[in-house]
């Protein structure tokens, strides 16, 4: 029987770097096209003070 487990990683967007909500917005969906290409799924995204936080998990089999 296989397990299943999952490495999680999380990565920051800061929001002074973009003058305009779609500039920000392209930035988001690059980075998840970018994430999906190497077999993560995006989990959440998240509003912290300055910046924005996307979560993402990679599915690992274990024997």
């Amino acid at each position: 029987m296989t397990k299943t487990d999952y490495n999680f990683s999380e990565e920051r967007i800061f929001l002074t770097s973009f003058r305009s909500s779609e500039a920000l917005k392209d930035e988001i969906g690059q980075r998840i096209s970018k994430r999906r290409s190497k077999d993560w799924d995006f989990v959440q995204l998240n509003s912290e003070g300055a910046f924005l936080s996307l979560t993402f998990k990679q599915k690992i089999s274990c024997n």
